[in-house]
């Protein structure tokens, strides 16, 4: 086509070319341009840089004129970048600097592996020495504060290298969060959550229970499984097989086994989302998430699980079942998917992310790690491959090749190799103030990594015995570093630190005491019942002598007789008794009481038909019924705060009220007692209910904002209400 003019406008830089693998060809690029050119376009470069420190552009523009070697649809020239005028310096020594890593006289073998390690802990050291130090960063509205760890970035190649130094910043206490990777389904903390998950969807799912039990969840070892596995233990429903197993974690794999039970049987009821929720509140899957390696980012992973189960909510019949089976073929298959997002409070933290995410982005400090790292191949070879501005066609099967396949692989290495300088141009641009270029220097070089290049572009590694060197060319100033002692780097130096001067015996006293705490904390319910409050006071009067079965019968007959007053109509005729008794007895009598329905139907009946020739009874027949069986809910001070350390002195009142009327002036509180008592006992017996009764009367004055709400209690057998005030 003929261009136009005054039609097309066009920005690009072709320095910062470097998402290949995402089709993006600089060949193209050059071809617009050069259409635009003939068509009477002009071109105009754009070189005032408005990020970077003069002393950064300083370095970069001496390093790329020697990296960017012109050459037609491979790489561009470098074009000088000037700086803004008059831009105001904002740390007080900006610029550039290499450290390199060096082994000790000892290191027989210091080899790339060695040199990452030693790199990383020598990485973190420096920064954590330079964030204490306390130097000030004025920012571009001028303000002074400290530098911070959200002022740093760790910019790699690519994530999967930055393993040791993620290690080593957590050792020295250096907040980080990762980005950039769509990994999400392959972070272990995720492939964790679903073992939960299944064991807790299907309990004889062995596959997922040993990886529960190998989890930090379950924390056992190899050994501890396959004895485990020998007595035909993986299988929560079947906690008895622990029983003579000799192990320090049989009491813990007891509690996780009846944890996934009573999981697994709530999870049957529960919306997919609340089930999830139900498995963050019983097991301690997120506390754990806190304290891995990966911290607040581990625990945004697990929460996007539930988000993502949140969406998927809405779809028919999506059961647990199935979005387990989702989750592992997703897990299988890994999909490009982004970790969870981390709140506003961790923007205070070391951003850690791959060159090609921070394009375009800027940092007042960066750090290039790892400059010692080989690249590797960014080229993935296919069967048939066609260059698109030639049109050859290269097909490879196995280690046979067609002519064009070898020109299209020759091609695609050269353009490797120039996009590798482009990458590297692309890192050290994101600095606004201070670049270092931290690497080690292993026996032997890996091909195209970073430290190569730089020493391309006259930036000489020191020589032996030499400390510091400085390029005069390009002011590249050069620090050698020796390795952290061996020890450190695995901790042993910083534990003897911890160790020195400490005694340990205060400290291991309270331990024990938090544990014990801990264990009263969990053996307490959140929850309490009036029948609770009372039940000390309760056993005094009652007869201990009692068998299991007349207690029982009691406790059906009480129920019984509630359900019957529930619905009773308190002008009715006594002759009603035994059609309402009758009815109720039918549908809610329990199906192991059916031998002895006729006497418990009879013992009902005397109940209530004594009830309905009392003076209580007439009492009612006159009030006004504001309600019947009346649930409540509200917060209850424990009545010894001492008895739970370290918990909030308070829990969750709930209940139920049998009835609320108004008689007179006054509002009462009616509890139905259906208690065996002499006629002498029922006073004393009505004080051991005196706890309850205050619950009642309280539940009823907070909630309708009253004083003096009255209460009694109505022995139903004898028709006595006892008035406690």
């Amino acid at each position: 086509i003929d261009l136009e003019p005054g039609k097309l406008f066009i920005v690009g830089d072709p320095k910062q070319s470097i998402y290949a693998f995402r089709r993006a060809d600089i060949e193209a690029f050059h071809r617009v341009v050069s259409k635009v050119q003939e068509s009477g376009g002009v071109v105009r470069d754009l070189v005032t840089n408005f990020r970077s420190s003069p002393a950064v552009l300083h370095v970069v523009n001496g390093v790329f004129d020697a990296l960017f070697r012109p050459e037609e649809n491979v790489q561009p020239g470098n074009v000088h970048l000037e700086p803004r005028p008059d831009r105001p310096e904002h740390l007080r020594a900006p610029g550039v600097e290499r450290r390199l890593v060096v082994g000790r006289p000892d290191d027989e073998d210091f080899d790339a592996a060695a040199a990452t390690r030693a790199e990383a802990e020598a990485l973190a050291g420096w920064l954590e020495d330079t964030l204490r130090d306390g130097e000030a960063l004025v920012d571009e509205q001028g303000r002074r504060g400290p530098l911070r760890p959200g002022h740093v970035a760790l910019l790699f190649r690519k994530l999967t290298q930055a393993q040791d130094y993620l290690e080593a910043l957590r050792r020295h206490d250096i907040p980080y969060m990762t980005e950039g990777e769509k990994h999400f389904y392959r972070r272990q903390e995720v492939i964790d959550l679903l073992n939960v998950l299944r064991t807790v969807e299907n309990p004889c799912d062995t596959i997922g229970m040993v990886g529960v039990l190998r989890s930090p969840l379950g924390g056992l070892s190899d050994r501890e499984i396959y004895e485990l596995a020998a007595r035909g233990a993986l299988d929560c429903r079947r906690a008895e097989r622990l029983e003579g197993w000799n192990s320090s974690s049989a009491g813990l794999v007891r509690r996780l086994y009846a944890h996934v039970r009573r999981l697994s049987h709530a999870a049957q009821r529960l919306p997919l989302p609340e089930a999830i929720a139900q498995v963050f509140e019983v097991l301690p899957v997120l506390e754990l998430a806190v304290g891995s390696l990966h911290g607040e980012q581990a625990v945004a992973n697990l929460r996007k699980v539930r988000q993502i189960a949140e969406q998927l909510a809405d779809r028919p019949h999506l059961t647990l079942t199935h979005f387990v089976e989702l989750m592992a073929r997703r897990i299988s298959e890994e999909p490009a998917e982004g970790e969870g997002a981390l709140g506003e409070a961790s923007l205070d933290a070391v951003q850690v992310l791959t060159i090609h995410k921070a394009k375009g982005l800027e940092f007042p400090v960066v750090v290039l790690p790892g400059l010692h790292q080989g690249g590797g191949s960014g080229s993935f070879r296919r069967a048939v491959t066609v260059d698109w501005s030639t049109g050859v066609l290269g097909a490879s099967l196995a280690d046979r090749c067609n002519v064009g396949a070898l020109l299209v692989g020759q091609k695609a290495g050269i353009r490797e190799a120039a996009e590798r300088r482009r990458v590297l141009y692309v890192g050290m641009t994101r600095a606004k103030e201070r670049l270092v270029l931290f690497g080690g220097l292993p026996a032997k070089r890996a091909p195209g990594s970073f430290l190569e290049l730089l020493e391309e572009a006259g930036c000489p590694i020191p020589k032996d015995g030499e400390q510091e060197s400085e390029s005069a060319a390009q002011i590249l100033s050069t620090v050698l570093m020796r390795a952290p002692d061996r020890e450190h780097g695995y901790g042993a130096t910083l534990s003897r630190k911890l160790n020195a001067g400490v005694d340990w015996a205060p400290l291991i006293d309270r331990w024990k005491e938090r544990n014990r705490r801990y264990e009263d904390i969990l053996a307490t319910p959140g929850t309490l019942t009036p029948s609770e409050v009372g039940r000390k006071a309760e056993a005094v009067d009652v007869a201990r002598a009692r068998g299991a079965i007349e207690q029982g019968e009691a406790q059906v007959i009480g129920t019984l007789v509630h359900r019957v007053l529930e619905a009773w109509d308190f002008g009715g005729l006594e002759d009603q008794v035994s059609r309402q008794v009758e009815a109720v007895c039918r549908h809610a009598l329990p199906a192991e009481w059916d031998a002895r329905r006729d006497g418990i139907v009879q013992d009902i009946e005397e109940v209530l038909r004594s009830f309905m020739r009392s003076p209580a009874y007439d009492e009612l027949r006159h009030a006004t019924i504001l309600g019947r069986e009346i649930p409540f809910l509200m917060p209850w001070a424990l009545p010894s705060p001492d008895s739970l350390p370290l918990t909030p002195h308070c829990r969750t009142m709930s209940g139920t009220i049998d009835l609320l009327y108004r008689a007179g002036d006054r509002l009462w509180v009616a509890d139905y007692k259906t208690d065996r008592v002499p006629p002498e006992a029922v006073d004393r017996r009505a004080e051991a209910y005196r706890p309850q009764a205050r619950v009642y009367r309280a539940a009823v004055e907070r909630a309708m904002g009253l004083e003096k709400v009255g209460c009694k209690l109505i022995f139903l057998r004898h028709g006595v209400a006892v008035e406690l005030d």
